[in-house]
């Protein structure tokens, strides 16, 4: 009996070790008008950890810290994540896309079997242009069910504000990307003055 306790206890152990969120990664560059550091949330885990629910899976969050070195105005659309894996790549979704009454599913076709991978987002108005993948993609949207998410609020309060800033601000960014390692991802921010290239630690 003892000796089933013993394996049950350090059963028990590896289960939660193997649950235990991935670390965030961090990034950083800059030029005469703005130094971007960035926190990378490639980890399901990890953004249940960061936002209270893990998205279903189908996110990438990064945090964005900006520091203008002038007058820069954010714009969530001059910010693209992509990968090495396969060329995948995505600007960030608004919370009310990812939460919002009703759902965006883009169905991902895979060409060797046939099979199809579901990703979905909440709210109207969601571009299905945003995502680029090099997989056929079939997109459908879903009725509202009268129903306010309880994620919405937080991905609201929490996501990075796009206006013209002066003083350093930060916020979160929510990418509709899966299933990616850190050391695969870029962060590509278009500038005025060009593009910043900011890769990710191990």
């Amino acid at each position: 009996m003892c000796a089933r306790a013993l394996i049950w206890i350090a059963l028990c152990g590896v289960l939660t070790a193997a649950k235990k969120p991935l670390p965030p990664t961090d990034g950083m560059a800059g030029n005469a008008d703005v130094s971007i550091h960035a926190t990378l949330y490639a980890d399901p885990a990890a953004v249940e950890e960061l936002l209270g629910s893990n998205l279903d899976g189908h996110y990438i969050v990064v945090k964005v810290e900006v520091k203008p070195n002038k007058k820069y105005t954010i714009d969530h659309d001059n910010f693209l994540l992509r990968t090495d894996k396969d060329g995948e790549r995505a600007h960030p979704y608004a919370p009310t896309q990812i939460a919002g009454d009703g759902a965006l599913v883009v169905t991902t076709t895979d060409d060797k079997d046939g099979s199809n991978n579901r990703r979905s987002s909440g709210g109207f108005g969601a571009s299905p242009g945003m995502v680029q993948s090099a997989k056929p993609l079939s997109v459908s949207m879903q009725e509202g069910t009268g129903k306010k998410n309880p994620i919405l609020e937080t991905l609201q309060t929490r996501v990075l504000p796009q206006k013209a800033v002066e003083e350093p601000v930060t916020g979160l960014l929510y990418f509709p990307m899966e299933k990616q390692r850190s050391k695969d991802l870029e962060l590509i921010v278009t500038t005025p003055t060009g593009k910043l290239d900011i890769r990710f630690s191990k």
